[in-house]
């Protein structure tokens, strides 16, 4: 029987200022938590035939547009198999195969109409393992105008459900919104966790900040004068493996 178990390792908190520029698009999952730049964790068992989690699309501003999207492999999964619906289905191909593989049909979207229409699948094929995968849907005519979701499947043995299983049991950003003036990022981290840093990310996932941290509490201040006014995610890594993200407007200065 499949499971279709998910942890949305992120804290998602409404827009606080109307400065900032909207994405693309907004990702949703079936209990309409928005998912942009967030690591989501699926989790299931070895002898499961798949895994898969839908997510609902709805495309932002006042234009239609062409959406492409195209998947990224994080990790090196031997033994396994993946695929996803983006316009059409593919069929599922073993690991290592297409490291970045493009949808085979973009699909043509009109703004506020959601879209149900993407799926991520993986099939574990008895392996315990834990498989990440970047997905990335963009604007057809302006590739740099992009969203970012990271799916991670698990079929391994007591896979996190909480941050705090994690060994976060703080993360906290402030100010935020920011407009141009440093911000603290205070952590409070497991103080056995394995290479922990804090990552800032954009909304292509491009890194612009990454700061080894120790277990423990911690307090690491960022200046973000040269960042473009957006939305922005910090993230917990450890051992490698985003574990918890908070939400990051810079506003118009």
């Amino acid at each position: 029987m499949m499971k279709n178990s998910t942890l949305v390792l992120a804290t998602i908190g409404m827009l606080a200022t109307t400065a900032t520029q909207a994405q693309l698009l907004d990702v949703t999952n079936g209990d309409g938590e928005l998912m942009n730049g967030t690591s989501v964790l699926v989790v299931g068992a070895p002898s499961d035939a798949i895994l898969d989690i839908p997510f609902v699309c709805t495309l932002n501003g006042p234009d239609a547009k062409t959406v492409n999207m195209v998947r990224y492999e994080l990790d090196a999964c031997a033994g396994t198999q993946n695929y996803f619906c983006w316009g059409e289905c593919w069929l599922p191909a073993n690991a290592g195969v297409y490291p970045a593989w493009n949808a085979i049909s973009p699909v043509t979207m009109s703004p506020g109409v959601a879209n149900n229409g993407f799926h991520a699948y993986f099939k574990p094929m008895e392996q315990v393992t834990t498989c990440c995968f970047r997905f990335v849907w963009y604007d057809n005519a302006n590739t740099t105008d992009s969203v970012w979701v990271d799916i991670c499947f698990s079929t391994a043995p007591d896979a996190s459900v909480d941050e705090n299983a994690a060994g976060v049991f703080g993360f906290d950003i402030a100010p935020n919104p920011v407009a141009g003036e440093e911000v603290t990022i205070a952590l409070d981290v497991a103080a056995d966790a394995l290479r922990p840093e804090l990552v800032l990310v954009n909304s292509l996932g491009a890194r612009a900040f990454v700061q080894p941290l120790a277990g423990g509490l911690s307090r690491t201040t960022v200046a973000t004068r040269d960042l473009a006014a957006g939305v922005w995610m910090a993230q917990l890594h450890i051992g490698g493996k985003p574990v918890a993200t908070r939400r990051l407007v810079v506003s118009g200065r």
